[in-house]
């Protein structure tokens, strides 16, 4: 009966270890499996066969093959955008490349130099949109078992942001909606809301209450999709601005009037309107009264004049007088 002895090393140059196995024969003719177990991943041996009959060996025939390498460790993901997603992982060691596969596509990615983490950015990507990445370790095209990773790109930002009514307290906020799986988060003076995606195709609407009267405020929209923050979108907007006090004329003469009223803040902007017409008049510097002469009128007529306040294209209800000439 002839039997088996099979034999195996590391194929490495210099390598002085090895292993000797006897396989008996089987009891009738049939391929014969045998496993080596306790190597090492992503290593290269050399198996030797020879048949033996009683002490006598035959020549040999010599086998190479690899074990599978291990899966890179520490795959996560670095950063994102609406486009594409940047992963990250430990490099396994000089021998040993990698195949990225997702979508029904494989990349083959090189072992880089040096000892630090591996970088890969996939792009062309969509945005708001959630991908499984695989990555492979291989070694002699061989590949690990694999380990995967399941991440989004950043949603795409809402269009049309902007203050759609207000009043002295509170700002309404309207924008577009992006889909039915994007929520949004409204920030502003160091506050976050978070806004859940509506129903429905209509537009979104957020008020913030509780604010100051004429105070100009600065909110920023990020859309949400899975955690992951667009890149934001931000406008200022402002509470409506109280009226000017003390609003009179101060002097006249036959053919102008001047009129006169306290200054709100250097922010706060006037348009007095008078027969049809509006003049802007920006918001002086410091304290003092606010004066704005209006000429060519008629000698021994009376005008009335409408003074608004202005902060960010919003008005005050506006305050009224009359004069004469």
């Amino acid at each position: 009966m002839v039997g088996i002895v099979f034999s195996w090393d590391k194929a490495v140059p210099g390598y002085q270890g090895g292993a000797l196995k006897h396989i008996s024969a089987p009891d009738r003719d049939r391929t014969v499996f045998y496993t080596v177990s306790s190597l090492t991943a992503g290593t290269r041996y050399t198996f030797t066969f020879f048949s033996v009959s009683g002490d006598v060996r035959s020549s040999g025939e010599q086998l190479t093959a690899v074990t599978a390498p291990l899966n890179a460790e520490g795959l996560t993901k670095l950063r994102e955008d609406e486009t594409s997603i940047t992963l990250q992982w430990n490099k396994v060691n000089n021998d040993t490349s990698f195949v990225l596969q997702f979508n029904g596509r494989e990349t083959f990615i090189s072992s880089p130099d040096g000892d630090g983490p591996v970088t890969y950015t996939v792009s062309s990507l969509t945005a708001g949109t959630r991908y499984t990445f695989t990555l492979f370790s291989v070694f002699e095209n061989v590949r690990s078992s694999g380990v995967s990773i399941t991440t989004v790109t950043a949603p795409k930002n809402t269009d049309s942001f902007r203050q759609s009514e207000q009043n002295e307290t509170s700002i309404t906020l309207q924008w577009n909606k992006v889909n039915s799986n994007t929520s949004f988060v409204v920030q502003f003076n160091g506050r976050e809301t978070f806004i859940s995606a509506p129903d429905g195709d209509g537009p979104v609407t957020h008020t913030v209450s509780s604010l100051t009267v004429g105070a100009r405020y600065l909110f920023t929209l990020f859309s949400v999709f899975e955690n992951v923050r667009s890149r934001g979108v931000t406008i200022v907007a402002a509470t409506v601005p109280p009226n000017a006090r003390n609003f009179t004329p101060s002097e006249l003469d036959e053919t102008s009037i001047t009129l006169q009223w306290n200054n709100i803040n250097y922010y706060v902007n006037f348009v007095l309107q008078f027969n049809g017409t509006e003049t802007f008049i920006s918001a002086p510097y410091g304290n003092g009264p606010v004066t704005h002469t209006v000429s060519s009128l008629t000698a021994r007529t009376r005008y009335t004049f409408t003074l608004f306040s202005v902060s960010e294209n919003v008005r005050s209800s506006g305050v009224n007088i009359t004069a004469v000439t």
